[in-house]
């Protein structure tokens, strides 16, 4: 299991754990899910296939969204 984390960094310096706000997914369900929280778990650690792990932020981020680049585990978003 890989733990994921959201964290907003805001224009007045507060930053804010936005980990079980932001909704999770993954690209391929069959190889591993990700949960509510941002755990993802392989279901298939024997296949190869690639797995994208998406964030979508809508009620406390508006607008964000991203792709989780593979090797991070921290997405964070910044307040513009």
């Amino acid at each position: 299991s890989i733990q994921y984390t959201a964290s907003g960094n805001y224009t007045d310096g507060s930053t804010a754990n936005l980990t079980s706000l932001v909704a999770w997914s993954s690209s391929n369900s069959q190889v591993a899910t990700v949960d509510n929280k941002g755990l993802l778990t392989a279901v298939a650690p024997d296949k190869l296939d690639p797995v994208t792990i998406s964030a979508t932020c809508s009620a406390a981020c508006p607008g964000w969204n991203a792709s989780v680049p593979p090797g991070t585990t921290t997405v964070t978003v910044t307040d513009q």
